[in-house]
């Protein structure tokens, strides 16, 4: 999962192969490839990965690509050690700063919901 975020730009996400689940404010969608998805700017959002691998194509307005792309790079890695925490203190700083720059705020680590659908999970 990546970690929960919002951004201040809209995101359209275009399935191109595997399953990913979308959970986006208070919506849970589960995108097929040819499937597209939505994620309205200012709206906390995270994605899992349901099948072994998965593409997407993502459209949305940036600042600065290399760092964009850096953010990405940062975050899909898996948790070795999901228990000690994420990030770590090291990395909390230097990843807030390249999230910053494409409008990006972490919210919460990797399998953290948004609000309205955590409040629903623990209802059920």
């Amino acid at each position: 999962m990546t970690p929960l975020h919002t951004r201040d730009e809209d995101e359209s996400y275009r399935e191109l192969a595997g399953v990913v689940t979308f959970f986006v404010g208070d919506e849970q969608v589960t995108g097929h490839p040819g499937d597209v998805i939505e994620a309205p700017g200012g709206v906390a959002r995270t994605l899992r990965t349901e099948t072994t691998s998965a593409r997407w194509l993502l459209m949305t307005n940036i600042t600065e690509l290399t760092r964009f792309a850096d953010f990405g790079m940062a975050v899909c890695r898996p948790l070795a050690e999901p228990e000690k925490g994420w990030p770590s203190e090291d990395e909390s700083a230097p990843l807030a700063a390249i999230a910053a720059v494409n409008g990006i705020e972490l919210l919460g680590p990797p399998g953290a919901l948004p609000a309205g659908i955590a409040a629903a999970e623990a209802a059920a």
